[in-house]
């Protein structure tokens, strides 16, 4: 096929600002590639692993991996780069017992990248932290004691591309507070990373076998809490992301992959309430869905790994058995035009009944997309349509015309067409 870009080997990776990572569990070795597909790194693991690494997370500087013997345990692994080496910083396994039986194919690491509101000097211990998405109003909420906090790169003068990592004493609304005091200066808008908690999709709810999202502590690896139910079952692609548009606002959420659609959850709600869903076109031409492997948002971009894709109406295999991304946005375009006619059926009276056409313009979300223009057209040869046309959607995503009855008994085709820009 001629639509591959990326690559690679193993049905893993994860990514950020062009940069894609996936692993080589085979060989025991991490590869970085460009978005181009060319390799630009190729770190060795100092410590070997023996599953195959099914989902791979990427927190702002500590990558994550999942691996799976299904039914017996997953080992979920932290790791980082040091001197040109991925060296292993925590392991969890997770066995399966007389409560929980492990089989996952899919997590997700929560996590949140902030920045120092204004600048400090070596030597501090209180830190001024701000949320750069306008999105954690209060620190606190996702910072707290025990928690480790990555400071940097510095772009502080002196101190360019310095960094540390601190455990948390405590946090405030806009403070982050740690001991002892930082060894660089940092300029107000460096960045400050903290992971939080676990999430994976198991295949069983305890002993179940209905499918589960397990939440874990991200430090130590302890059991928090699960959500059962069949929309949690056979998850095979999931991310932790900011969604900054097409939602109704934008949200920290964990996404998801649920055959043709992407769910989006709210990890601070104690119900895990929904923030709503995004249809994809993951489809082949027969109409069975393409499997997505995993799954990076970076920015309003979508990069979905999968190992054939539909362009122009073809499904075709990715060259050699590999995997490569499909991409995807979150920016809204129009994604259906619903029509409606009341009443649907009207006397062919020459144009003395009428029936109002309803369209609905909606996103890949599902929401109303407003100031779009939308032109109808009728195959009635005697009868026609009264009103603005073209007409502009409403705040609703809503369009009207009127239909008139021609003069011969027949099934009257409208159709409306959306203009995208």
């Amino acid at each position: 096929m001629a639509y591959e870009n990326i690559q690679v080997i193993y049905p893993n990776f994860t990514g950020e600002d062009g940069y894609f990572y996936n692993f080589d569990y085979a060989n025991d070795n991490f590869i970085v590639k460009t978005d181009d597909g060319n390799v630009a790194f190729t770190y060795p693991l100092d410590t070997g692993i023996t599953y195959a690494v099914q989902s791979l997370e990427f927190d702002g500087f500590n990558f994550w991996t999942l691996e799976n013997d299904p039914g017996t345990k997953i080992i979920i692994r932290r790791w980082q780069i040091s001197n040109y080496v991925l060296t292993l910083k925590d392991t969890f396994i997770k066995n399966s017992d007389g409560s929980h039986t492990y089989d996952s194919n899919s997590f997700t690491v929560e996590h949140y990248h902030f920045q120092f509101s204004s600048p400090e000097a070596v030597g501090q211990t209180t830190l001024s932290a701000d949320d750069p998405q306008a999105i954690v109003a209060d620190i606190s909420t996702k910072v707290s004691s025990g928690n480790t906090v990555r400071l940097g790169p510095s772009t502080a003068p002196g101190y360019e591309g310095e960094w540390e990592e601190f455990s948390v004493v405590s946090a405030g609304a806009g403070t982050i507070n740690v001991s002892p005091g930082i060894t660089n200066d940092y300029a107000a808008g460096d960045p400050i990373y903290v992971y939080k908690y676990i999430w994976a999709f198991n295949n069983y709810n305890g002993v179940a076998s209905e499918g589960a999202l397990y939440k874990f502590d991200a430090y130590t690896g302890s059991f928090i809490t699960k959500f059962g139910g069949n929309e949690y079952d056979n998850i095979t692609a999931c991310t932790f992301a900011v969604i900054e548009d097409g939602l109704s606002s934008k949200v920290n959420a964990l996404a998801y992959v649920r055959g043709s659609n992407m769910l989006f959850k709210d990890v601070a709600s104690a119900t895990l309430e929904n923030f709503g869903s995004m249809a994809m076109d993951n489809r082949q031409t027969g109409g069975a869905e393409i499997e997505v492997y995993d799954l990076i948002i970076d920015g309003k971009n979508i990069y979905r790994l999968q190992d054939e894709a539909t362009y122009y109406g073809s499904t075709a295999p990715f060259s050699g058995g590999r995997y490569s991304y499909q991409l995807a946005t979150t920016t809204p375009f129009i994604f259906s035009i619903s029509l409606q006619a009341t009443p649907a059926v009207i006397p062919a009276d020459a144009g003395v009944s009428t029936s109002l056409i309803t369209g609905v313009v909606k996103s890949q979300f599902l929401l109303p997309i407003v100031g779009k223009l939308v032109t109808f057209a009728e195959d009635d040869p005697n009868g026609y349509l009264t009103g603005t046309n073209p007409d502009t959607t409403d705040a609703d995503g809503v369009v009207t015309i009127t239909y008139h009855s021609g003069t011969t008994a027949r099934e009257v085709t409208i159709t409306a067409t959306a203009q995208q820009s």
